[in-house]
């Protein structure tokens, strides 16, 4: 891929979802399932208001210009066409330019279902195999067991505290559900994984 020009991600599918680059007119679909008050607290960069909401939504349309392994992802039920989530991929700040992270928002009516694990198996899958991807990370809150669990389906390795956040967490208890917890894993056991299963 020529990293000069902008290529719009491609379109993935999943036996239940199709995963498409988000466009302007998902937005309307978007405030309204990532304004839900319980969607906010699991984000790694809330957004409060209407004005906050807009800008986190101009950014996955900004990953989507981007190219490479940024992509700003509508994922859309095949079934309904309804907005089941979003999730997105981008480098790693200060990392390799072949490491990569992402995250992933779904909405409170289609949580417990399997839609993230699947939207975010069909992403690491484009990733690995296809954008030359050797390591992806990925964060969630020490208080958000589901999406950790959804990495831990993944086949993602929780990775050990930062010293600063591990002090922070021994300071002020209080903050352990707001405790960042990473995970990882690289492109060799996401293929083992797949060549076992």
């Amino acid at each position: 891929m020529d990293g000069a020009r902008a290529v719009s991600p491609p379109t993935l599918t999943t036996e239940r979802l199709t995963l498409r680059p988000m466009v302007e007119g998902d937005w309307p679909a978007y405030r309204a399932f990532a304004a839900d008050p319980e969607a906010q607290r699991w984000q790694l960069a809330p957004a409060h208001d209407a004005a906050a909401l807009r800008a986190v939504f101009c950014g996955y349309l900004r990953l989507c210009a981007l190219g490479g392994v940024s992509a700003g992802y509508a994922v859309v039920s095949q079934a309904t066409g309804a907005l089941v989530c979003v999730c997105m991929s981008m480098p790693v700040p200060g990392g390799r330019p072949d490491e990569a992270q992402f995250g992933f928002l779904i909405a409170r009516a289609y949580r417990g279902r399997g839609y993230a694990t699947e939207a975010s198996r069909a992403l690491l899958g484009h990733l690995f195999e296809t954008a030359g991807v050797v390591r992806v990370v990925a964060g969630c809150y020490a208080g958000n067991p589901a999406s950790a669990r959804v990495l831990a389906k993944l086949g993602m390795r929780r990775l050990p505290l930062r010293l600063p956040a591990g002090l922070m967490l021994r300071l002020f208890p209080a903050r352990r559900e707001r405790t960042e917890l990473w995970h990882a894993l690289s492109a060799d056991e996401w293929r083992t994984a797949r060549q076992a299963a």
